[in-house]
């Protein structure tokens, strides 16, 4: 009799890190589902939205590299699956925008990225408008001639 307790005692302790282990595994929230415009102007603030859901329901952090110098950025913790939205202005060029989501026990998600690109204002569009905006009656002319 002795022996079945010492046994049955045995295999409890030998089992209960395994049960622990189990109860408390955290899975790692969705990648970012990203959404904003691709394209922009130069000093624009441009709008990005960003969700993510946790398969635990923890809330979640929201990490944001915007590609350009700026140092990555953490904002949150929100509700598992509400939409969130953060904004950067760019100056001229091409930019790759990251954001992974983290839950509130450090599982972290992929990165979710979008490509945006800010070009460089032509000088004679600016020319051009400045133009019209001093002769507002061939700006209308032109309109009516153009069909617009």
């Amino acid at each position: 009799m002795k022996k079945k307790i010492v046994s049955i005692y045995l295999c409890m302790l030998l089992m209960t890190p395994l049960i622990v282990m189990t109860a408390s595994a955290n899975e790692p929230p969705t990648t970012p589902i990203l959404n904003g415009p691709t394209t922009g102007k130069i000093g624009d603030d441009l709008t990005y939205t960003f969700v993510s859901t946790d398969p635990d329901g923890d809330d979640i952090r929201y990490c944001i590299q915007w590609g350009c110098a700026d140092p990555e950025i953490c904002i949150g913790a929100y509700p598992s699956g509400e939409e969130q939205a953060a904004s950067h202005d760019y100056a001229e060029g091409t930019y790759i925008i990251k954001v992974k989501a983290q839950d509130i026990n450090d599982a972290e998600s992929d990165w979710a990225t979008l490509e945006i690109s800010v070009p460089k204002i032509k000088g004679v569009n600016l020319f051009f408008l400045r133009f019209l905006n001093q002769y507002p009656t061939l700006f209308t002319l032109l309109q009516k001639f153009l069909g617009l």
